[in-house]
């Protein structure tokens, strides 16, 4: 039956207080409610039998009912899901890049030919260099989710990988102050862009079982970086000229290097759900029969199957909701309260004073005494060690819960 205009506003008032489509309403549990074009349709379900069972064949299947069973210790014991696994680490990199330009920062501020290049930074100066990638991240938010949408996962990365080089190669041929600190923009722009696409693309093409640790570990990278930038700046730091920190710039360009040769010779897939929204039904299954079942369609096929139904139920649900706006995040109590706690924790984690070792270690250290050179890299550098193996600890607890 067709739904009337005040059952409609009933319907719709109850889907936006939500945080998914509904389909079932509470008021009258026996009808399903479906939307076809710009109207609304009511439909009675089939009458509960007296034990109030369904049958086996009508149960919804769920993840882990299709989800292969390889076994404990499958992402090691199994080579297709472990090589898998060791490329998506080539995505999480992408964090490495802000890292390494943070722990290469602490390291240049103690090397006498950076600092009298660049005009023996201070102060609000000096606030303006440690802070020039982070400022680059923040402009890139602007273009990052349509370049997602836009060029895809890959296109994006490719992009940031891109900007990246761009900055790194501008900080290495600096002559002044100003040609470091816009380097250092535009490697922020880069490694922001990057900062979004590439968990979007890891969330997107794990293996569902480990998706969860492998979207963790991309956060981790970021304090692989700080550990290389900062041991790196450590290698170079006796070179009798310039080069002894345009040398430790300049290996900046490792990771996105790596990334960029990964990516063009197809050791990256693209996201199977950027492929379905765009209309490439058939490559998306491919690369998932190819990724997550090993090409074995009695094995892996129902459990991919069951990822394209999901993505593609996902995506028709996100159309329904573009007729929204982002004023809509603020209209209900529980949106509101939702957006409070999302936005007081990104900012709070920023807060808590990680920033003043991150940038300002150097002046840290010569206030507690520790004047030498040397020895403020090398504490530079395993407290970016210490950070990184907290983090993967942490990240590998993940698995074992």
């Amino acid at each position: 039956m067709v739904v009337n205009n005040a059952m409609k506003q009933q319907f719709k008032k109850k889907f936006e207080e939500v945080d998914i489509l509904t389909r079932y309403t509470p008021e009258t549990p026996d009808v399903i409610i479906t939307k076809n074009s710009d109207s609304y349709f009511a439909q009675a379900l089939p009458e509960k039998k007296e034990d109030s069972t369904i049958p086996t064949e009508q149960k919804p299947k769920t993840l882990e009912s299709v989800l292969p069973n390889y076994g404990k210790y499958a992402f090691i014991k199994v080579p297709f899901l472990f090589i898998f696994n060791l490329q998506i680490m080539l995505v999480c990199i992408s964090s490495s890049n802000l890292g390494y330009s943070s722990g290469l920062l602490n390291g240049l501020q103690g090397l006498t030919y950076w600092t009298d290049y660049v005009g023996n930074p201070q102060g609000a100066v000096l606030g303006a260099i440690n802070s020039g990638a982070i400022f680059g991240t923040f402009l890139s938010f602007v273009c990052t989710s349509h370049l997602c949408d836009y060029l895809g996962r890959k296109g994006a990365i490719l992009t940031a990988d891109a900007l990246v080089l761009i900055g790194i190669a501008i900080e290495t041929a600096a002559q002044n102050y100003a040609m470091f600190l816009i380097g250092g923009i535009i490697l922020g722009i880069g490694g922001g862009i990057g900062m979004v696409a590439a968990p979007t693309l890891i969330s997107e093409i794990s293996y569902p079982a480990y998706r969860q640790v492998m979207t963790t570990c991309f956060n981790t990278c970021w304090f692989l970086g700080g550990f290389l930038g900062a041991f790196i700046s450590y290698g170079f730091r006796n070179i009798d000229s310039t080069w002894s920190w345009r040398g430790s710039c300049l290996c900046a360009c490792i990771v996105p290097v790596i990334q960029i040769f990964a990516f063009i010779i197809g050791w990256i897939p693209e996201s199977p759900r950027w492929l379905v929204a765009n209309g490439h039904f058939e490559k998306a299954r491919a690369i998932l029969m190819k990724y997550h079942a090993n090409n074995d369609p009695v094995v892996g096929g129902p459990l991919v199957d069951f990822e394209l139904d999901e993505i593609r139920i996902n995506i028709e649900a996100e159309q329904l909701a573009n007729s929204y706006s982002y004023w809509d995040l603020f209209k209900t109590p529980a949106n509101r309260k939702r957006m409070f706690l999302l936005i007081s924790l990104s900012s709070f984690t920023q807060m808590n004073g990680n920033s003043v070792i991150t940038y300002y270690l150097n002046k840290v250290l010569d206030s507690v005494g520790i004047t030498s050179i040397d020895k403020k890299m090398v504490v530079n550098g395993w407290i970016m060690f210490f950070n990184y193996v907290t983090a993967v600890c942490v990240a590998l607890s993940k698995q074992a819960d």
